[in-house]
């Protein structure tokens, strides 16, 4: 007898099987949980290291290169592979399925430390990230006003993402803007080279000249706190020109403007 014959000469017994069948399917379709962004733990990690205003090949000889050497010999790693970008290295590390990623993690951290007293001065610590669905978001806005953008974000903050942060569930709620406030200088590669000066002595000294450091005035008995704010300004930079002797430069314009940092 055939699983057909039997159908066929018992149909009712055919019809209860089925509807049970459909019964049972449908109590899962309501019971288990879906999710469109499943916590999935993708067993990769990136490594991102800033070094402030160095040239691709700079952070590739003098970055990325020594990171790759330290971080090859993590275990369980499947791939690795690294890009170089103006101030900017980072490296994807890929590892097998079923990979323990917070112990690859201290790992990759162990082998940083090791190479970070080769890394070149001006270089911010390396960073590990892992990848993680849940930081992706969920709902984006866009929004247009006729106001300029540090009155629109402050604006949004206060009457749309803090709201938005004190509902349950909600883990982050930020505003992006596409034009940030920042100040562009410029200057002619000749005249620093005639100087002895490069780009990187530039950043250097514009960094070192803008710095917020609290001191504290003396009111009687009393030690109040004092932070004056940094405030960019014309300065000349000590070179060295190309016969030997000290030389000083002149000064870089700065322009305000508004632009992607």
């Amino acid at each position: 007898m055939t699983l057909s014959g039997y159908a066929v000469r018992h149909p009712v017994t055919t019809l209860m099987v089925f509807l049970g069948v459909v019964m049972v399917g449908a109590f899962c379709l309501f019971q288990f949980p879906i999710d469109q962004m499943p916590n999935l733990d993708i067993p990769t990690l990136t490594v991102l290291t800033v070094y402030e205003g160095a040239a691709p090949e700079d952070v590739e000889s003098k970055v990325t290169k020594l990171l790759e050497d330290s971080l090859a010999a993590i275990p369980d790693l499947k791939h690795i592979v690294s890009s170089s970008s103006e101030g900017l290295s980072r490296i994807t590390l890929s590892f097998e399925w079923q990979t323990d990623l917070d112990t690859r993690a201290n790992d990759a951290r162990d082998a940083i430390d090791k190479t970070r007293n080769f890394l070149p001065d001006g270089v911010d610590a390396p960073r590990v990230l892992k990848f993680n669905m849940a930081d992706f978001p969920i709902l984006i806005f866009g929004v247009r006003a006729g106001e300029s953008y540090p009155r629109l974000e402050k604006l949004l903050k206060d009457q749309v993402a803090d709201p938005l942060k004190r509902i349950p569930g909600v883990a982050l709620a930020a505003v992006i803007t596409p034009l940030q406030r920042q100040v562009n200088v410029f200057f002619d590669r000749d005249r620093l080279a005639a100087h002895g000066l490069t780009a990187q002595d530039l950043v250097r000294a514009i960094a070192s000249e803008n710095q917020d450091i609290g001191r504290q005035s003396q009111d009687g008995r009393h030690r109040l706190p004092a932070s004056p704010a940094g405030r960019i300004r014309g300065r000349r930079i000590a070179g060295r020109h190309r016969r030997g002797g000290p030389r000083r430069g002149g000064c870089a314009p700065a322009g305000r403007g508004h632009g992607g940092r």
